[in-house]
């Protein structure tokens, strides 16, 4: 949405992984980087190799962490301090750091000369919108509109004890190490982390068994609702294929985007995951399964959200409540949202806001593509090296259906290019990297 509303601007863009990213800006002068790093917390080797990237080819960057800010209520600063490297907002690439809310905001008080911090919202919220009212005109001007089997929508969000093999466990020594990156200057061991990491691991596994008995005693008690049972996207799916097979009323798929699934939903139910506040962005009614009693481990804001239940009993009857007067839309959140994501209100719009100091960027600043030879240096020959050892081995090993990136291959982008408004002449993919280069 941001790439297309660029192009009406006359501005190109380069949407890729992070690598792949690193491989092209060592190419290019002057380039502005919009997002994350390539690591969860930015502190990783890979980020500290882009900084410098960034840095020789006079580039900058505007950051947004895509996670936005819900976090457990007992931790919530020090998650936010997890996934926005403080220390890089005073140095001369940073030129703009973006939160969704003013709660995240706060939580740095320091202010920085030559670096912006701004609370603008969540991005990802004002795409839904469009989405809602693309899907009422449809409904409006085509007489011949045929609206699709409505179901019952379910996520899980569990993949940090069960991922898929592209992503990391919560145990795992990848994610100790995220966690050391960006907790382990302030004097606590390896040790003292991963005890916690365990705690939580364990604390997650009984979560997610009780989700499970409960949803599936739901869909057996309901053989004539539909459901459709959605991973997260970094979880293994295998589980739950084995679980409900037995019940021809529950379709377990989590390929594509998260908006497709909820465009036919008629009834949202997750566990404490912030896809509810997405749901109640388009008018999707939503259950908050919640075995625990939470207090400081509910997730700020968004454990506020939606019908909260805590077993099968209050699942049932919520589930027959809403399905019989179901709520409409965000109104009734929007206030209680607010401080976590500006956005949740709609007089807000944050891609326009970003798109505007975006192109602000460039009318101060204005870059062209110039080729440079000095950007071939050891560490491009290094990526460069391991991109193209990942494309030859991904012409043997293929994405499956349990893999975190499933269903986002070229048609799907394509697809989604098109659904925004994109012009086909604007749009090109080539080694992974997706272009969106205006041609009007």
């Amino acid at each position: 949405m941001m790439a297309r509303k660029l192009a009406d601007q006359g501005i190109s863009t380069a949407l890729g992984r992070p690598h792949d990213i690193y491989l092209l800006l060592s190419l290019m002068r002057g380039a502005l980087i919009f997002g994350r790093f390539g690591g969860n917390t930015g502190r990783g080797q890979f980020d500290l190799d882009l900084i410098q990237k960034i840095q020789k080819t006079a580039s900058s960057m505007h950051f947004l962490h895509d996670e936005g800010a819900f976090y457990y209520k007992n931790e919530y600063e020090s998650a936010v301090k997890r996934i926005y490297p403080e220390e890089y907002f005073s140095l001369p690439f940073l030129k703009k750091v973006y939160f969704w809310g003013d709660r995240q905001r706060a939580v740095f008080d320091k202010t920085y000369e030559d670096c912006d911090l701004s609370v603008i919202g969540a991005p990802r919220l004002d795409y839904l919108r469009f989405l809602e009212a693309q899907k009422k005109s449809r409904k409006h001007d085509s007489k011949d509109f045929k609206p699709g089997i409505k179901y019952v929508l379910v996520c899980s969000r569990f993949a940090g004890i069960s991922p898929a093999k592209d992503d990391i466990s919560l145990i795992s020594k990848n994610f100790l190490d995220i966690r050391m990156q960006a907790e382990g200057s302030s004097g606590v061991s390896e040790g003292e982390l991963f005890q916690q990491q365990v705690k939580r691991w364990c604390a997650v596994s009984i979560e997610r068994a009780q989700f499970i008995d409960a949803v599936y005693s739901l869909a057996r008690s309901n053989p004539n609702t539909q459901f459709l049972f959605r991973p997260h996207p970094g979880e293994d799916a295998s589980l739950y294929r084995s679980i409900y097979r037995f019940l021809g009323n529950v379709t377990v798929d989590k390929s594509g985007d998260l908006s497709q699934a909820l465009e036919q939903a008629k009834l949202f139910i997750h566990s404490e995951s912030t896809s509810g506040v997405e749901a109640a962005i388009i008018g999707v009614p939503s259950i908050n399964f919640s075995p625990r009693d939470t207090g400081d481990h509910a997730i700020a804001g968004a454990s506020e959200v939606g019908a909260k239940v805590r077993d099968f009993t209050e699942l049932e009857m919520a589930f027959k409540r809403l399905l019989a007067q179901s709520r409409a839309s965000l109104l009734e959140d929007a206030e209680l949202l607010f401080p976590y994501v500006k956005n949740s209100k709609s007089e807000f719009n944050a891609i326009d806001e970003i798109c505007e100091d975006l192109n602000g960027h460039f009318r101060k600043d204005k870059t062209g593509f110039k080729f440079l030879g000095s950007g071939l240096d050891r560490d491009f020959f290094f990526y460069f090296s391991r991109k193209l050892f990942y494309s030859m081995k991904s012409l043997f090993v293929k994405v499956g259906r349990e893999d975190k990136i499933t269903g986002f291959d070229k048609g799907f982008i394509f697809e989604q290019w098109s659904s925004i408004g994109g012009n086909d002449a604007d749009i090109s993919i080539v080694s992974g990297i997706t272009f969106i280069c205006p041609k009007r």
